[in-house]
């Protein structure tokens, strides 16, 4: 006849505290997290986004509580993230850095030029100044992929922005221009259905994988990624079937025309051997066979 083990209350708690402390390590590896102290009863976690955590283990409830979600400040980054890519679904740019909340407005602007207050659990209509029915499969596609930098009047720091946009992306620039990011980059216009926002995915996840952090929202990054932020640009350009890229330096005059109104031009400091712009002939699918 077997007799069934029964630990001690000291052996108990130290195969929970065991257990709880290998959960901590699992998760710091999946979420790319660092123990900044170990206690004998907790963590302090810092997240890949910097942000501070304690996980602790002497409670059945904490340790459940050990999860890659941890973060709740990256899980508002996430939300946000979300409700941005469902915007652009209907043609809509959210304006906002970060997010507020479900229920209240956030700043957009609409494909047409309309700005208005987007509100993420009232957005199926899309922007109220547009006729009905605009949104009935019309929404022009994104077809602008573009980078800007400059000093972040939000943030005060030096920034770049690689971001989407339609038509020429004229309005957006100018946007960008008026909050201090005015030295344009990059432009490649024209791109077929779906490849603008192909191609800031792409870019999005090569700054995450290379351990870029944003500044604000999802989408401003420290000026020193823009190195980065071209040369994955321009991997993900040649690398698809039908496209060849053929960088040309555009004239300066139409750079100023595109990012600042004539009466400010004297802000605008432009490196002509940095502002490149893809021939928008060149983002065409070949014909031939």
């Amino acid at each position: 006849m077997f007799r069934r083990r029964v630990l001690c209350p000291d052996c108990r708690k130290d195969a929970a505290y065991a257990e709880g402390f290998a959960k901590i390590e699992a998760v710091v590896r999946e979420t790319r997290s660092a123990v900044v102290k170990r206690y004998r009863n907790a963590a302090d976690i810092r997240c890949r986004r910097g942000h501070s955590h304690t996980f602790r283990v002497d409670g059945r409830q904490e340790r459940e509580a050990i999860r890659p979600d941890f973060c709740r400040a990256c899980n508002i980054l996430a939300k946000f993230q979300e409700f941005s890519e469902k915007a652009k679904d209907l043609g809509i740019t959210v304006l906002e850095s970060q997010w507020i909340a479900a229920s209240r407005p956030h700043r957009a602007l609409c494909f047409v030029g309309h700005e208005f207050d987007l509100v993420p659990n009232k957005m199926k209509r899309g922007c109220p100044l547009c006729p009905r029915g605009m949104y009935g499969g019309t929404v022009p596609p994104h077809d602008v992929y573009y980078v800007v930098s400059g000093w972040d009047a939000a943030t005060g720091e030096d920034t770049m922005k690689p971001g989407i946009s339609s038509g020429v992306g004229h309005n957006r620039l100018r946007q960008h221009a008026d909050g201090g990011l005015a030295a344009q980059h990059l432009r490649i216009t024209g791109l077929p259905l779906g490849m603008a926002r192909a191609l800031e995915r792409f870019v999005l996840a090569g700054l995450d994988r290379e351990g870029w952090l944003s500044t604000r929202g999802v989408e401003y990054f420290p000026l020193s990624a823009l190195h980065d932020v071209m040369d994955l640009a321009g991997e993900w350009f040649t690398d698809q079937p039908g496209l060849s890229a053929r960088p040309v330096v555009v004239d300066v005059s139409d750079v100023y025309n595109a990012v600042v109104a004539p009466e400010v031009l004297d802000v605008v400091d432009i490196d002509v051997d940095t502002a490149v712009v893809f021939d928008s002939d060149d983002t065409r699918p070949s014909l031939a066979s």
